[in-house]
């Protein structure tokens, strides 16, 4: 049996996450998600008219939220 190699894809590759990996990386839904990219307060790009998110701009944007207490 031959063994298949992997593939990566862009998302993968670029370290990009679509709207439902967002969704469970933050505990957030989905609306909640969409209507924070409206009203542009998180980092996304659209391609081809789906959204989304780099991991490590989203990192840096939970990191500007930080609480301190």
């Amino acid at each position: 049996m031959e063994k298949r190699r992997r593939t990566y894809t862009p998302n993968e590759k670029f370290g990009l996450i679509d709207v439902v990996g967002l969704e469970k990386m933050l505990g957030i839904s989905r609306s909640s998600l969409y209507k924070m990219t409206m009203r542009n307060e998180l980092p996304f790009y659209k391609v081809g008219g789906k959204l989304l998110f780099k991991v490590e701009q989203i990192t840096a944007w939970l990191e500007d939220k930080k609480v301190s207490g």
